[in-house]
């Protein structure tokens, strides 16, 4: 009796064997490359995005221009804005310091030619003068705050270090986004002024 059990289960352990071995085996055989390649003559992803010089990738928004991250004219202006725009703005900054230097020595100070009599004569009145300080102090906020947009990086970060440059640059971009508001209300008020006069 314990012969014949043993002669019915050596077929089903071996069916068992070879079912186990075939579940096992079919998702290895799906993954091993076929004879065929449906894409081999379909240009690569990134030869595509090489000849297009942009980076772009795929998006799901209704606005497909959404998936454009970087074109070339973006990449052009930050070469211009991270290598030429230093150098050209230092050269024209010290240029006109060299010029008022040279026109103040050759030229002196303009002396006038009565002693002066203390006697004040009233040029311009209230409005004119908050006008003129008014935008004379939003001009030196944004000059101060756009040449740290043009050389903080290179010049101040290194001074203060990383955090404190983070800091600073966040409250300039603040001060010359809402300071620009005064220096144009300045200069349109400066405008209606002295030119209707």
């Amino acid at each position: 009796m314990p012969d014949n059990r043993l002669g019915r289960l050596i077929p089903q352990a071996i069916a068992a064997f070879m079912a186990l071995t075939l579940l096992v085996a079919a998702p290895v055989y799906a993954q091993t490359p076929s004879g065929s390649n449906p894409t081999a003559q379909a240009v690569s992803e990134q030869q595509l995005l090489d000849e297009l010089q942009k980076i772009e990738g795929r998006v799901t928004l209704p606005n497909t221009a959404a998936g454009l991250l970087e074109q070339p004219q973006g990449r052009d202006y930050r070469g211009f804005h991270e290598g030429w725009l230093p150098w050209i703005g230092g050269i024209a900054i010290t240029g006109i310091l060299l010029l008022l230097a040279l026109f103040y020595f050759y030229r002196g100070r303009i002396r006038t030619l009565a002693p002066e009599s203390n006697v004040r004569i009233l040029r311009f009145n209230a409005l004119e003068r908050l006008t003129h300080w008014m935008t004379a102090t939003a001009f030196i906020i944004l000059a101060v705050t756009g040449l740290n947009f043009i050389f903080g990086k290179r010049l101040l970060m290194p001074l203060i270090g990383a955090d404190a440059f983070s800091t600073w640059s966040i409250w300039a971009k603040y001060a010359h986004d809402f300071v620009s508001w005064a220096f144009m209300l300045g200069i349109l008020v400066m405008l209606v002024t002295w030119i209707w006069d």
